[in-house]
């Protein structure tokens, strides 16, 4: 019987935390952040209830709606 075995080489010297993205959306209008560190559910909930609303209202376009990763950042404590 043979046994696989699986290496993992790490980097030497102080860890360091990784940001989190992807799990996390700010959604803006216009360049403005209009709901902030939202789940990917909630997202597709907003862009429809805007998809609506760009159609209602003509004032409003699809360009001005978009969405970015929502990054943590840690908190200055100092």
């Amino acid at each position: 019987m043979g046994s696989n075995r699986t290496f993992c080489i790490q980097q030497m010297g102080k860890p360091q935390k990784e940001k989190k993205v992807g799990d996390r959306y700010n959604v803006l209008r216009k360049g403005k952040v209009i709901f902030w560190n939202v789940s990917e559910s909630e997202l597709f909930d907003i862009m429809e209830d805007l998809a609506v609303e760009c159609y209602y209202n003509k004032t409003l376009t699809a360009q001005d709606i978009t969405y970015e990763p929502y990054i943590e950042e840690p908190l200055n404590n100092g």
